[in-house]
C-alpha cells in the first residue's frame, strides 16, 4: 500500500481491514458480468459506487486503473473518468463526503501519475442553480410516483422545508438528474448506481425504495439482483455484514420475475 493511500484513502477504514487486491477486483468484475453481462459497459463504476457506500474507497483507484487497462488515448481517459466522477457525484448525498472524498482523491491521484492535462477538459456539468430545484422536484414527482413513501415528503417538507428543499436541490436535481444530463450514464443506470451505493451501505429501506425504482425505469432484474448480491460479497469480505434487501420480495412487489 502507498503512502497516499495509506494518508488519504484508507485512513477511516476499519482497523485491520482486509487489503483490496486485484485478485478480489477482478473476481468482482467477473461475477457482476457472470450475472448480468448487459452490464458490461458502467461495470467498474457500478463496483466503485458499492465498494464506496461499503466504506471502502479505497478501491476506487484500483478499479479506475482497471477500466483505463484499454484506454487508448485522453478522450478515452476522459470517458472512463466522467464515469467515474458522475457516479460518485450521484452518490454523495446519499453516502457522505468522509466516503466519497477520499474516493474522488483516489482519481485525481491516478489522473496526476500519468500527467494528465489539461485538466479543464474533465469539467462537464454547470454550476448548482436554481433551477436544479425545479428538477429534483420533477425527478421526485414524476419517477419515483410509485416507490417513495409519501409520509416521508409529507413531513420533511412540512417540518424540515430547508432540508428538503436542499434534497430535491443537491441530491435529486444536481447530483442525480445533473449525472444523467451530461450523458454519461442513461437514467436507468444513474438510478442503478445510487441504488448500489445504498446496497453497499446496508441502507435497507432506501436499497429496497431505489431497487424498485431501478426496476421501474427499466434495468433487468438480473442485473439489480447481481449488482445487490456484489454488494453482500463485498460486505461479508469486509466483515461489515449488514441486512439484505429481500429481492424475491421487491421483484414480486414489481410484477416481474427475479430468477
Amino acid at each position: 500500500m502507498s503512502d497516499f493511500e495509506k494518508r488519504y484513502l484508507t485512513v477511516a477504514v476499519r482497523p485491520n481491514a482486509q487489503n483490496c487486491t486485484p485478485e478480489f477486483i477482478a473476481e468482482l468484475y467477473d461475477r457482476l458480468l457472470s450475472q448480468a453481462p448487459g452490464l458490461r459497459l458502467i461495470a467498474y463504476p457500478l463496483l466503485a459506487s458499492v465498494t464506496v457506500g461499503a466504506r471502502r474507497p479505497d478501491f476506487v483507484p484500483h478499479l479506475f486503473e482497471a477500466a483505463l487497462a484499454n484506454a487508448q488515448c485522453d478522450e478515452d481517459i476522459i470517458r472512463v473518468y466522467n464515469q467515474f466522477s458522475g457516479a460518485i457525484i450521484t452518490i454523495l448525498p446519499s453516502v457522505g463526503g468522509p466516503w466519497c472524498n477520499p474516493a474522488m482523491m483516489g482519481l485525481a491521484n491516478i489522473l496526476k501519475g500519468r500527467n494528465f492535462g489539461p485538466v479543464e477538459r474533465l469539467s462537464i456539468r454547470p454550476l448548482i442553480a436554481e433551477s436544479d430545484l425545479a428538477v429534483g422536484n420533477d425527478l421526485l414527482n414524476n419517477r419515483y410516483t410509485t416507490t417513495k413513501d409519501p409520509n416521508v415528503q409529507a413531513l420533511l417538507s412540512t417540518y424540515c422545508p430547508d432540508y428538503d428543499n436542499l434534497t430535491r436541490a443537491v441530491a435529486l436535481g444536481y447530483c442525480h438528474v445533473g449525472t444523467t444530463n451530461t450523458g454519461v450514464f442513461k437514467e436507468h443506470e444513474t438510478e442503478l448506481i445510487l441504488a448500489a451505493a445504498l446496497a453497499g451501505a446496508g441502507a435497507t429501506r432506501s436499497a429496497t425504495v431505489h431497487g424498485k425504482t431501478s426496476l421501474s425505469l427499466g434495468n433487468l432484474p438480473e442485473a439489480v439482483r447481481a449488482i445487490y448480491e456484489i454488494a453482500d460479497a463485498v460486505n461479508t469480505w469486509n466483515l461489515t455484514p449488514t441486512v439484505p434487501v429481500d429481492l424475491d420480495g421487491m421483484f414480486s412487489e414489481m410484477g416481474v420475475c427475479g430468477l
